[in-house]
């Protein structure tokens, strides 16, 4: 099929059950570490995150783009944080999506719905932290915040870390605690603590081998003085100007690793670093990017009284890379549909 033809082929058009039915927790955490590998070896193309912040509506919108050189595709996300939606209206916070374009012509080949990838590829990234930089007999795991994404980030926690026996979580809302307890440890397979209250959280921050952070919190959730040597920390959740989760003084003395530094230091918690004086954007104490790691060009865990964060602010190239499986799958089923957006003659 020629150029021409593929254009008049049409779009792909991809929903949510679609794409989850064509991409795997296993799959997409081996496709971020080789991606990580990728970035860091210069063959790919991340441009800034455009951030838009609507404060007065408790929301926020990202525009995030990638390019991964022999993928043949340039991806562009939308994705939204409407933290409001599930109380106001019953329907997910976190809605998105993912465009595809042939990187050769600059047509779009592919719309999908972008929850899933994003949800199931930050998850693999956690996974892949983890993996490089906890303890290898890590048995718990402390999960803060209890929605989608720490659910994704338990299991593939589970996928990395056979040694893992027991995870707690903790929000500030008991019921979303009692209900991930309940739907956890039957799908994790190991046993869940609910933790509802600060003083619970600051024991239970001291008895876990790794700690992730899953929030849109705008101030520490992890003080320094409750983490212990030996600690793993995954920083997920600030991924924005101001969003914070964990005390700088953290990161001051932390092995701290990045997923893209160029964002970490603008949108994640070694923006609070830099701010403390922890931290310089020439890269003063940030010891890698997660690709130097991946692609064995620094040791990740050195020893077991090194506390190591992982501070993962998501990058478009991942879900460049996540959705090019799902593309890849679905171009090979009958049934896929697409929409004739050209016709070329």
């Amino acid at each position: 099929m020629n150029k021409k033809e593929q254009i008049n082929k049409g779009i792909m058009l991809l929903d949510a059950t679609e794409v989850r039915n064509n991409l795997s927790l296993e799959e997409t955490i081996e496709a971020v570490e080789q991606t990580y590998s990728q970035y860091y070896q210069g063959k790919t193309l991340l441009p800034p995150v455009v951030n838009m912040m609507l404060d007065d509506r408790d929301g926020e919108l990202d525009v995030k783009t990638g390019f991964i050189d022999g993928f043949n595709l340039i991806g562009v996300k939308m994705a939204a944080g409407f933290y409001q939606n599930e109380k106001s209206y019953g329907i997910p916070s976190w809605p998105s999506m993912i465009m595809l374009a042939d990187a050769q012509t600059g047509f779009p080949c592919a719309a999908m719905d972008g929850g899933y990838i994003t949800t199931i590829r930050t998850g693999a990234a956690g996974a892949v932290g983890a993996k490089h930089l906890a303890r290898k007999n890590s048995e718990t795991v402390l999960l803060v915040g209890a929605g989608n994404q720490a659910r994704i980030q338990l299991l593939g926690l589970k996928l990395v870390m056979p040694g893992l026996k027991r995870a707690m979580v903790y929000s500030p809302v008991r019921e979303e605690v009692e209900l991930y307890v309940t739907e956890m440890t039957e799908k994790a397979g190991i046993p869940v603590t609910g933790v509802f209250t600060k003083e619970e959280l600051k024991e239970a921050a001291g008895k876990a081998d790794i700690i992730v952070t899953v929030t849109p919190s705008r101030e520490p959730q992890i003080l320094r003085e409750w983490v212990r040597p030996g600690t793993h920390i995954n920083a997920i959740g600030s991924d924005g100007p101001g969003k914070q989760e964990l005390d700088p003084a953290i990161l001051r003395d932390a092995k701290v690793v990045a997923d893209s530094f160029s964002q970490t230091s603008q949108i994640g918690e070694c923006q609070h670093a830099i701010k403390a004086g922890y931290m310089k954007e020439d890269r003063t104490g940030l010891y890698a990017e997660i690709g130097e790691v991946t692609s064995g060009v620094k040791p990740g865990r050195e020893n077991n009284e090194e506390i190591t964060v992982f501070d993962a602010t998501g990058m478009a190239v991942l879900d460049v890379a996540a959705a090019s499986i799902v593309v890849r799958r679905s171009a090979e089923k009958e049934g896929t549909r697409y929409f004739q957006m050209f016709h070329l003659d």
